[in-house]
């Protein structure tokens, strides 16, 4: 039986910390926002659906260009308090699969080769039901001179 697999990519309009951040152009050469850098890649990854929770219009209008699912944001899930897992817990309501997947658009680096690999390590593994990329970094970290590890 084949596992559905669907990526649900939430994208607020407003960030408090970084204004506009998954508005801006973070590469001048492809000239592309983090939104849509992220959204392009989706669409070449092996998920059987995929999905964008927002509040933004420009980004419904990119969505429907695209032809990508659109999930309105709920009120509750635009503040500050919601997160990740308040996210995830509502598509799972909304959205019937055998695996979610959540990518954000402040994580552009995330290659395409990784997520397919991903998809295809829980597909195949009866013994894995989630799956969190990490790298491995072995090394001192500074901030105002001085180690912060």
């Amino acid at each position: 039986m084949k596992k559905k697999t669907v990526v649900i990519i939430p994208i607020k309009k407003k960030s408090e910390r970084v204004k506009s951040k998954n508005f801006i152009k973070v590469n001048k050469k492809i000239n592309k926002k983090l939104y849509e850098i992220t959204l392009d890649k989706m669409q070449k990854c092996n998920f059987d659906e995929i999905y964008v929770d927002t509040d933004s219009d420009e980004i419904k209008e990119f969505c429907l260009k695209k032809n990508l699912n659109f999930i309105q944001r709920l009120k509750r899930l635009t503040k500050n308090n919601a997160n990740g897992n308040d996210l995830l817990n509502y598509h799972a309501e909304i959205i019937d699969s055998d695996f979610y997947f959540q990518i954000f658009v402040t994580a552009p680096l995330l290659s395409i080769k990784t997520i397919n690999n991903c998809i295809k390590i829980l597909k195949s593994n009866k013994n894995y039901d989630s799956i969190l990329t990490i790298n491995k970094i072995y090394s001192w970290f500074w901030f105002n001179n001085k180690p912060i590890n």
